[in-house]
């Protein structure tokens, strides 16, 4: 029931009052109606309150990944939605009428329907002026601030109450604005002053931050009304005899027109509401430890990586564009150069001191990658380029030792080569850089060998010998699956932990747009079909998967996309990795093709001429014919044309083909030039 004691205008007041006026009269009211506002206020407040911890502890369980907790949220935010719909008009009753908290509720809820049409126009129309270069959203927030009160205490609805609280407005728009601005400015000094120790003393600032952020709801809320409402009196009694104008159709559709883009917010934020909150629901945690290495700790003495870094600042490498080419095709055997060859040998050897002192360390591992957990996209990766030329340096030293009648010298110099790959793609915790660096010095090792064995001072035993100890250099399939796990890691830790760490993502998009868990699985099924076609022996064994885009080209598609970032972030980062593993096939065959041709050499020197089959190699020379890597036969060779042969990753046997390299042929091709 209305107390008779309610409030009434007063006709003496010509000018506004000042913001500490205003200010000193909200307190006082505030003070003796603190009770009955708390209590009003505290029903949307605890509502809140109780969902929030709700859903957070919700959120802590695997009940999260149910309908039922999107349910919980729907409620929670429609409930919340209509309980300020009914408190704020019972709040402004209470003001007015001086009224307890339970008549003003009862009063309250009577005006839900036209408060909502008043709050709904109100939104739409400075939504939408904010959309339209934000001066127009300034204009209409302050021009509609007293909707609510004309509402309230003029009676008057929908459109009405919007123009009306203009009228009041109109020739103090500035003064408004800074008195709303003052009161704003000196609420959010008051939340800085509360919230920063906040940071400092909970750990989870974001939960203990909105449970704050409600508390103080309850105490700020209806200061904010009562200013507003001792604001509007104030502009009442300036205004003592303002007759409201009708507003016509036509002014109501000028109107609309930023209210148009309002609603578009509107659908726009509704639409993805419901996208996030009951298709937004992630998938349970994926179980992917099988793809996680384990953290490496290695004393610097034991680690080749020290020296092998050391050699940057000792190596020699002509830098003349004509020595340079001669440095190039002499490491290729295509030239030769023998005091060249002297020069460049003495000039480095601190050089090969150092890759020596490498050699004898126990493994080699970059520092920067012995944590898979802290390996991301910005770890550094240091540059190994001075080891591909320390490789060909070696080749050099192989080319004049031979030349100086030490072929045991000269085949040991290969082997360094050799020991330098096999440190980089043996690395406890081994990157996709590193290995191909250590590919490619493989097949320096491997070129060396293959040119040298034809040298007449190559003896049948020397061969051999050699044909044995490169089985020391057949690597298992563990450094491409290790590789694998690294990458795998890599792209984790930056989606999870320096692009979109959930805490910094807006509420909008952190469930619908991104589910970390769902991403997870879908970068990991990728690297567990990758890591099992590594473990294949042949390539004709693994699988080839056709990569596809997961984002649609259309652009409207795009922004109803499920799990849009996660889609986005693999298909930038995702490759196929097949290349790898025809790289390690290509690999395998020039070291099988280097015992072949080293068997061969042995027993021509043996016998005087090259066998008819290379079964006769077996097992005087060989245990037996390596095989294939491609499509797991024996290797092709032919005793006419002088080759031996791969069938390549196509499987088909042209008979051989010619090139400068193996992986530009499509049947990878030795030559037997003895």
């Amino acid at each position: 029931m209305e107390n008779q004691n309610n409030v009434q205008f007063s006709h003496l007041n010509t000018e506004l009052k000042s913001f500490s006026q205003l200010l000193k009269e909200s307190w006082d009211f505030y003070k003796t109606k603190i009770r009955t506002l708390l209590v009003i206020v505290a029903l949307p407040v605890i509502f809140s309150l109780f969902f929030l911890v709700l859903i957070y502890f919700l959120g802590n369980t695997n009940l999260k990944y149910s309908i039922l907790f999107s349910l919980t949220e729907a409620f929670s935010l429609l409930g919340s939605f209509v309980l300020w719909l009914w408190i704020i008009p019972a709040l402004i009753l209470s003001i007015k009428n001086n009224t307890g908290a339970v008549d003003s509720l009862k009063d309250g809820l009577k005006l839900i329907i036209p408060y909502f049409w008043i709050y709904f126009l109100l939104y739409i129309i400075i939504s939408g002026g904010f959309l339209l270069l934000v001066i127009p959203g300034i204009l209409f927030s302050i021009w509609f601030s007293f909707a609510i009160y004309v509402f309230i205490f003029e009676k008057k609805k929908g459109f009405n109450a919007l123009f009306a609280s203009k009228e009041l407005v109109s020739g103090n728009f500035v003064k408004v604005l800074w008195r709303f601005l003052a009161f704003i400015l000196m609420i959010g000094l008051f939340l800085f002053i509360v919230f920063i120790p906040l940071t400092t003393i909970f750990q989870n600032t974001e939960f203990v931050s909105e449970i704050t952020g409600y508390l103080i709801q309850l105490f700020i809320i209806p200061l904010f009304f009562i200013f507003g409402f001792f604001l509007y009196k104030n502009l009442r009694e300036v205004k003592k005899d303002i007759i409201y104008p009708e507003p016509s159709t036509g002014r109501k559709i000028k109107y609309m027109i930023p209210g148009f883009f309002g609603i578009l917010i509107v659908v726009f934020i509704v639409t993805f509401l419901s996208l996030n909150i009951f298709w937004g629901r992630d998938e349970p945690p994926f179980d992917d430890s099988s793809l996680w290495l384990s953290k490496v700790e290695i004393n610097e003495s034991d680690n080749a990586f020290y020296y092998f870094s050391d050699i940057r600042e000792k190596i020699y490498i002509p830098y003349n564009k004509e020595e340079n080419q001669l440095f190039r095709d002499m490491s290729e055997g295509k030239a030769w150069d023998n005091e060249f060859a002297k020069e460049l040998i003495d000039k480095n050897n601190e050089a090969f001191e150092y890759l020596d002192k490498g050699l004898n360390c126990s493994v080699y591992q970059n520092p920067n990658f012995t944590d898979p957990s802290k390996v991301y996209i910005g770890t550094v990766l240091i540059s190994l380029s001075h080891l591909k030329s320390m490789a060909k340096l070696s080749s050099i030293k192989s080319f004049y030792l031979l030349k100086q009648n030490k072929p045991k010298e000269s085949l040991d110099q290969s082997i360094k080569i050799l020991e330098l790959s096999h440190m980089l793609k043996n690395a406890p915790l081994p990157n996709t850089i590193d290995n191909l660096v250590g590919l490619a010095i493989d097949e320096i090792g491997f070129k060396n060998l293959r040119l040298i064995i034809s040298d007449d001072n190559l003896s049948s035993l020397i061969s051999k010998e050699y044909i044995i100890k490169l089985n020391e250099f057949r690597e298992s399939n563990n450094w491409i699956k290790d590789c694998f796990k690294l990458e795998y890691s890599n792209q984790q830790n930056t989606l999870e932990q320096e692009i979109f760490s959930r805490n910094d993502l807006p509420y909008l998009i952190d469930s619908y747009f991104y589910k970390p868990n769902k991403t997870k699985r879908i970068f990991a099924e990728h690297y567990q079909r990758m890591i099992g076609n590594a473990e294949k022996d042949y390539y004709n064994d693994i699988e080839i998967f056709e990569y596809q885009r997961l984002c649609p080209d259309s652009w409207i598609k795009i922004i109803f996309t499920e799990n849009l970032v996660g889609k986005i972030f693999y298909d930038m980062t995702v490759v196929s990795q097949e290349g790898l593993i025809v790289k390690r096939c290509l690999d395998d065959f020039s070291l099988n093709g280097t015992q072949v041709l080293m068997a061969l050499r042995s027993y021509q020197i043996d016998n005087g001429k090259l066998p008819n089959s290379l079964d006769e190699l077996v097992p005087e020379y060989i245990s037996e014919v390596p095989k294939d890597p491609f499509d797991g036969e024996p290797i092709r060779f032919s005793s006419e044309k002088k080759i031996i042969y791969s069938v390549g990753e196509d499987f088909l046997d042209s008979g051989g083909s010619e090139g400068e390299s193996l992986s530009s042929m499509p049947d990878p091709t030795f030559k037997i030039n003895f």
